[in-house]
């Protein structure tokens, strides 16, 4: 990544936090290269489920 795009998008999140998803995470080799210092990072915990003609979630 570009140093320019780098520090407008650390620009852009200061005073924020963010929400990924864990596959999405993974990708990220560090946070703090992309983040200002103490953004909040909160890992989604998405529960898988499946749902069946009767309404019902499995």
């Amino acid at each position: 990544m570009s140093k320019d795009i780098n520090t407008n998008f650390k620009d852009f999140t200061s005073g924020y936090s963010i929400e990924v998803i864990p596959r999405s995470a993974a990708k990220i080799e560090s946070f703090s290269d992309l983040l200002p210092k103490s953004t909040r990072v909160y890992i989604a915990h998405i529960e898988t489920r499946r749902y069946y003609s009767n309404g019902c979630y499995c």
